[in-house]
């Protein structure tokens, strides 16, 4: 027996069955196991299975109004559909097992293994649009928007259970190999037609009932005011971070006693929560406000945007600069020394190589960096900054759980586009560097 047939072998025994590709092996895409996919597969299953047994919308007079539930088994078409995943779901979470021992059935193990990571997302994208435009497909009528103008259909526990089948669904599909979370261009185009069917039912007037929109053009202008406060603390916030941690670890890798100091203070703050950090700079700026009118003048005070930006900036230095230290302290030492042969200076070795070697774990820790801020600045509308936090905190004083979807869902969308986009950035830069972040 030759070499090459006792490793093939050794590798099937370890994964316990013939078809050891099924449970165990990854492919050569760089896809997870389908051993590895399974937690994500059970999770998704009670979570629909949850969604039937409580109610996925509230029927609702107005906004403050207590309303009936309407259960997912009143929408024929979704509670078709969830169901037919779930079913999809379970055999390939079955099939693996039932197939071990017959080798007549391995062949199709194969397929259903390849072809449901692909299919689901797309049964899953129409669920999604399922949910939202449901309430006007099958909740409103004409008859009830003319007895009452303000009734709307509000999302309940059933909706956000499906929510979590779909969050939890396509990470399944992710870990078990689908190519329309593995490629870029193919999630961009099943998020465009997800944009655009909903836009359509938006056209249609379906979504005039649904509660999340109701209440977004009740707000008119503000609520696009907001959103663009919440851009403008996020995107100032994390470039500030962005420069003070890339100077800071450029310092901190040529001087082993300001690394401790400046890793204490960045670690320090990230210990303070972020309520509390709001606090403590309220005082400190209306002071210096108050002894430097030109503070003042520039539109630095205790309330407003200066004690938010500089709070969301302390939080986002630590996870930038963590990992562009970290980068640059894997620069290879041959790589350095070429260049210091070529005659660069210490500017041009930073610039022209070890900087751009770093550039995939900078970008690793810039991905966290700009998720946290964006979900922190949610509370800067307690200092008076606004944000998204507004709708949030004010739909939580007058009871109006509408006014706070309004004000999570941007957030929500917000971090996983960053979150999206960050990580793309950080695989492109892991090809052209030569070398993979995790």
């Amino acid at each position: 027996m030759s070499p090459e047939t006792r490793q093939t072998g050794a590798l099937a025994r370890q994964s316990g069955t013939g078809s050891g590709r099924l449970a165990t092996l990854p492919d050569q895409s760089g896809a997870a196991s389908a051993q590895d996919a399974a937690p994500y597969a059970w999770l998704a299953v009670l979570a629909g299975a949850l969604a039937f047994f409580v109610p996925a919308y509230q029927l609702r007079p107005n906004r403050i109004a207590n309303g009936t539930g309407a259960w997912l088994w009143q929408l024929p078409v979704p509670a078709l559909l969830l169901s037919g995943i779930l079913v999809l779901i379970l055999v390939w979470l079955t099939v693996r097992r039932a197939i071990a021992g017959n080798a007549g059935l391995a062949a199709v193990g194969d397929r259903l293994v390849l072809i449901l990571p692909h299919a689901l997302p797309l049964l899953l994208e129409v669920i999604q649009i399922l949910l939202i435009l449901s309430p006007g497909l099958f909740l409103a009528g004409p008859d009830r928007l003319a007895s009452s103008p303000s009734y709307r259909v509000s999302p309940a526990a059933g909706f956000w259970a499906i929510q979590a089948v779909v969050v939890l669904g396509l990470a399944w599909a992710g870990a078990a190999g689908s190519w329309w979370t593995r490629k870029p261009a193919a999630s961009l185009l099943l998020t465009a037609l997800t944009l655009l069917l909903t836009l359509a039912g938006w056209k249609a007037g379906l979504l005039e009932v649904f509660s999340p929109w109701k209440e977004m053009l009740a707000q008119g202008p503000r609520f696009w005011a907001e959103l663009w406060r919440h851009l403008y603390l996020s995107g100032v916030s994390f470039g500030a971070a962005l420069l003070l941690g890339i100077a800071g670890a450029v310092v901190s890798s040529r001087n082993r006693r300001v690394e401790t100091l400046v890793s204490g203070l960045a670690a320090s703050v990230q210990n303070i929560p972020s309520l509390a950090l709001f606090g403590l700079l309220l005082p400190v700026l209306a002071g210096l406000s108050s002894t430097f009118p030109a503070l003042r003048r520039l539109g630095i005070s205790g309330i407003g945007a200066a004690p938010a930006i500089l709070a969301l900036t302390a939080y986002g230095i630590l996870p930038i600069l963590l990992a562009t230290l970290a980068g640059l302290r894997m620069v290879d030492a041959g790589a350095k020394d070429a260049a210091r042969g070529m005659g660069m200076r210490p500017s041009q070795l930073l610039f022209k190589v070890e900087l751009p070697l770093a550039l995939p774990s900078m970008a690793g820790g810039a991905r966290t960096a700009l998720v946290q801020t964006i979900g922190t600045a949610t509370v800067a509308a307690l200092v008076g900054a606004g944000g998204m936090g507004y709708f949030i905190f004010q739909g939580v004083g007058q009871a109006a759980m509408d006014m706070v979807v309004l004000g999570v869902i941007p957030v929500v969308l917000m971090s996983l586009v960053a979150d999206r986009g960050m990580a793309a950035l950080s695989g492109l830069l892991a090809r052209k560097g030569g070398r993979q972040w995790p």
